[in-house]
């Protein structure tokens, strides 16, 4: 609706065309990552998502993640902080699969940050833990239990697809994903096992 009517404003001359364009783009930029986590709905529902395990250095993948979330992050003013060990930390997942689950909960952690999300990567001999803290106001308590179900939708009105997705991918690697409230604001933690190399 939101791209039809600005594109009748720009044809009716009623609407300023570059403000108009810069809406029907991100509207545009909305559909396409619905559609692309619809389709990935249906895949896993229907078993057609084949993993590819590899031994990789988690840190990589968070970057990578990071990479993708930039953007978004800096057209809304949030600083995005990554503290990783120095040696490399290796876990057994499907690459692709790990910066898709890492970059929906960075996405969910610009979109409520004040200021700053802040990555951080451990390890002991068994596991690994990724934490991404955002400053922002938290998680409202009513929705903390229900944030990784599908289609849940938080204050801002979210698709309730993204953190959901997280979820699943993240459990299909044998992780864990959790979610509570500190008092720096939203705290997302991923426990994997880790990989000898």
């Amino acid at each position: 609706m939101a791209i039809q009517g600005y594109a009748e404003g720009i044809i009716a001359g009623i609407e300023e065309p570059e403000k108009a364009a810069k809406v029907i783009l991100e509207e545009n930029r909305r559909m396409t990552k619905l559609v692309a986590e619809f389709l990935y709905i249906s895949r896993l529902d229907s078993n057609q998502l084949v993993l590819q395990f590899k031994t990789s250095d988690i840190r990589e993948i968070i970057y990578d993640a990071m990479h993708l979330t930039a953007p978004a992050a800096h057209s809304n003013h949030i600083e995005l902080l990554p503290e990783m060990p120095a040696e490399p930390v290796y876990v057994s997942c499907d690459e692709e699969q790990m910066i898709k689950a890492i970059s929906n909960i960075l996405s969910n952690a610009v979109n409520y940050a004040a200021s700053k999300v802040v990555v951080t990567c451990t390890a002991d001999r068994q596991n690994t833990i990724i934490n991404i803290q955002d400053d922002g106001q938290g998680i409202d308590e009513d929705s903390l239990p229900h944030i990784f179900e599908r289609f849940y939708t938080t204050r801002k009105g979210d698709t309730g697809i993204g953190l959901s997705l997280a979820s699943e991918i993240i459990k299909l690697q044998k992780g864990e994903l959790h979610a509570q409230n500190t008092e720096h604001g939203a705290l997302f933690t991923i426990k994997m096992a880790r990989a000898k190399q």
